[in-house]
């Protein structure tokens, strides 16, 4: 695990800061070296510096883990904190600094709220920060020479009060966060906001990261976000440079999703698609997630590509929920002649006459409503969502 140490210069505050990672690989001892000469340092060791930032890559992990807690929230917290995205490795820490965990239920809160949290990347300081509202944040990206980026990256944070940490600014929730785990209503993986989630690994980082999607560079103003941040994690440009290791997906039929494709970027196309999908209807259309995840089971699909397609023709499905039942059933009685009183006289049992006509039409129960494809599956087609 790599310590990341942020250094500057006390007699020289204008030089900047360096942030460093040990160990040093030996092929960057000497550029290494370079930067703090940069700084004006001589001797590291012999006090002409200060370290401004320490932090690891993961450092959160022991802290969490050492909280009390039940056994399923203790679980549940290993579950999470092994696969914690390398944006949500950032964001976290800052997280439990401005609210203090004191058990393990605090950390799951946290957790879940970490959405709510705005991250500038990259922005180690002021400076940085204030080219980074240029940047991303107005069309004056070219006057940099021009411009006091020090005071512009003081005046945005006083604004958007937050903290530096790993070469970031994290920016707080600009509205108080409410609980969202009340020490019994653990979410499904589907309820989190995510869709697919990557380990990557590249030839400087070959242990690798963890990538959540959906990604929201594209739809932000172009701000990095999870695909960005992971490559600077990884020290890669391009997903080209990075190899799969694991991958997991939010909807519980999706399985041994590594063997299913052979192209990395085909992969993030789908899990991006995904995302946006769920995040869209989740918001816009009622049930559909549970219409979804019954549609899944009812065509006994484990494909992401074919739960993308099912996602976006939830409309080429019928749905027959418990309550219809008695609906459904009278509605056919009554073209059968039989009459209001009779039906309701105790003659018939309603509920049954339901489902044995379900049935008869083709229909399956899974997950407690009853689906039936209204088209034929080849006419089911995906469309695209994320360019």
């Amino acid at each position: 695990m790599a310590i990341h140490v942020t250094f500057r210069n006390p007699s020289h505050p204008e030089y900047g800061t360096v942030e460093i990672a040990f160990p040093i690989p030996r092929e960057q001892y000497g550029q290494t070296i370079e930067k703090l000469e940069a700084l004006g340092l001589g001797d590291v060791l012999a006090g002409g510096c200060t370290i401004e930032q320490l932090h690891s890559e993961k450092p959160a992990d022991h802290q969490c883990r050492l909280l009390t807690g039940t056994p399923d929230e203790q679980v549940w917290l290993k579950e999470h904190l092994e696969i914690l995205s390398a944006k949500e490795t950032i964001l976290l820490p800052v997280a439990l600094k401005q609210m203090p965990p004191q058990t393990a239920a605090d950390v799951i809160h946290c957790l879940l709220s970490l959405s709510d949290y705005g991250i500038c990347s990259p922005a180690k300081d002021e400076e940085a920060l204030g080219a980074f509202y240029l940047e991303y944040k107005t069309s004056l990206s070219s006057t940099h020479p021009f411009v006091d980026l020090k005071e512009l990256g003081r005046q945005y944070a006083a604004l958007h009060p937050g903290a530096f940490f790993a070469g970031c600014y994290v920016e707080y929730p600009t509205e108080e966060i409410h609980p969202l785990y009340d020490g019994s209503n653990f979410p499904q993986r589907y309820q989190e906001g995510w869709s697919v989630k990557l380990k990557l690994s590249s030839a400087s980082v070959p242990e690798g990261v963890w990538l959540r999607l959906p990604d929201y560079e594209d739809i932000n103003d172009g701000k990095p976000d999870e695909i960005r941040i992971a490559l600077d994690t990884l020290r890669a440009e391009t997903v080209q440079e990075c190899t799969l290791l694991e991958a997991e997906c939010c909807l519980p039929q999706i399985t041994a999703l590594t063997e299913q494709y052979d192209n990395l970027q085909e992969l993030i196309y789908d899990g991006q698609s995904l995302g946006l999908v769920l995040e869209e209807n989740r918001r816009e259309t009622p049930y559909f997630i549970e219409r979804l995840l019954a549609a899944l089971e009812y065509e006994k699909c484990n494909q992401l590509a074919e739960a993308l397609e099912i996602s976006q023709n939830l409309n080429h499905y019928d749905f027959i929920t418990s309550d219809m039942l008695s609906e459904l059933a009278t509605i056919e009685l009554h073209r059968a002649g039989i009459s209001d009183k009779l039906i309701q006289s105790g003659c018939f049992d309603i509920e049954e006459y339901a489902i044995s006509l379900l049935e008869e039409r083709g229909y399956a129960c899974v997950r407690g409503m009853y689906v039936y494809r209204n088209i034929p599956p080849q006419e089911i087609v995906k469309s695209p969502v994320w360019h």
